[in-house]
């Protein structure tokens, strides 16, 4: 079976970043692919054009859409209805494949596989590729059997527990050959899935940019579950490996990502409890509610599971923001109102000017 791999790579105002995301994968050796682009704004930097340049010089299928719907799981959403592959990866339009074989082998996996439907690679963080390939060459030296020590690099990945929060350390569930790890959740930045997974698990739910965020907090985690919940399997392999340069729109702010980012904290505060309290409660796991809300009460400065493995200093008060995602997980859960797009049309800018779809290259 031929894998044809759809990337979606969701994007706002960030054409410099995507302009590099754009040149890593025009560098891959493998050509069964598409890319679809979700501008979920849109943008005004310049997206459209750097896209409609892209289509022009190179023999491959891009595709372009624009919308207003705001918030990256709507984008992702959008992507996954617009795809056209048995293979769906999502990709981060600030991300580049630090290989050249990266598609090629994330094909190879879900071809000779069976049992992988879904997929993370190895995210290194860096100023320098420099940085990011002494990283690599740190991992290259590492014995297979200790990747799961790794922690220190692979934040974001690992395995959920009974409160659904993410374990610091990851023990390694199984390992197959070609590097293979069973593990439980990943990041969002680079996360392949099979078309299958998709329609059985349903799409990725569109109520975090209602919980204080615009769902770039935990949603990945939520899909996950529910992909686990089905009986899908995730795994991670360091075979895929890529630069996540986290990009940002305003030098003035503070890092995107840091735990100081009081913004971060809230949203994170907000999308776990949502995420956790919907999760418990659609499994019927009525005795944990209590638990989790009495640790996330007491505890919530200094001990997981919950938002504080974020907020730890005491300058942000997460009581509030828990207290909105906690609502929003019950409503949920009493009436199954997740925000899953079923249709992609109506959501798409169709003015003059405003949606293409070009015939090009990726």
């Amino acid at each position: 079976m031929t894998v044809f791999l759809s990337i979606v790579i969701p994007t706002f105002n960030r054409a410099t970043d995507l302009e590099l995301t754009f040149a890593s994968l025009l560098e891959q050796d493998y050509s069964h692919y598409e890319i679809v682009v979700v501008d979920n704004g849109p943008s005004t930097d310049g997206t459209r054009t750097l896209v409609e340049r892209v289509c022009g010089r190179h023999p491959q299928e891009v595709r372009y859409y624009r919308t207003t719907l705001a918030g990256v799981t709507y984008a992702r959403s959008l992507g996954n209805l617009l795809a056209r592959g048995n293979v769906i990866v999502q990709v981060d339009d600030d991300i580049s494949l630090l290989d050249t074989s990266a598609l090629s082998r994330t094909a190879a996996i879900f071809d000779r596989f069976p049992d992988v439907d879904m997929l993370g690679g190895l995210e290194l963080r860096g100023q320098s590729l420099d940085d990011v390939r002494a990283q690599v060459a740190c991992f290259g030296a590492c014995a297979t059997a200790d990747l799961h020590k790794q922690d220190e690099y692979q934040k974001g990945i690992g395995r959920v527990d009974g409160f659904y929060g993410l374990t610091r350390g990851w023990p390694v569930i199984a390992s197959q050959p070609e590097g293979l790890y069973r593990i439980d959740a990943c990041r969002s930045c680079y996360l392949a899935y099979r078309r299958v997974v998709l329609e059985r698990t349903g799409n990725w739910d569109g109520n975090y940019t209602r919980v204080g965020t615009k769902g770039s907090l935990r949603e990945e985690t939520d899909f996950l579950v529910r992909a686990r919940a089905c009986g899908f399997r995730l795994y991670y392999t360091n075979h895929v490996s890529f630069w996540h340069r986290i990009a940002q729109r305003d030098s003035s702010l503070p890092p995107r990502a840091t735990k100081r980012n009081r913004k971060v904290q809230r949203d994170y505060a907000a999308a776990h409890s949502y995420m956790a309290v919907k999760a418990m409660l659609e499994a019927r796991e009525w005795l944990k509610l209590p638990v989790w809300a009495f640790v996330q009460l007491f505890f919530g400065r200094s001990a997981s599971p919950g938002a504080a493995i974020l907020i730890r200093d005491g300058k942000v008060s997460a009581l509030p923001f828990q207290i909105i995602g906690f609502m929003g997980g019950v409503w949920v859960a009493m009436t199954r109102d997740r925000e899953l797009l079923q249709s992609a049309e109506e959501w798409l800018l169709t003015d003059s000017g405003a949606d293409t779809e070009a015939e090009g290259s990726a």
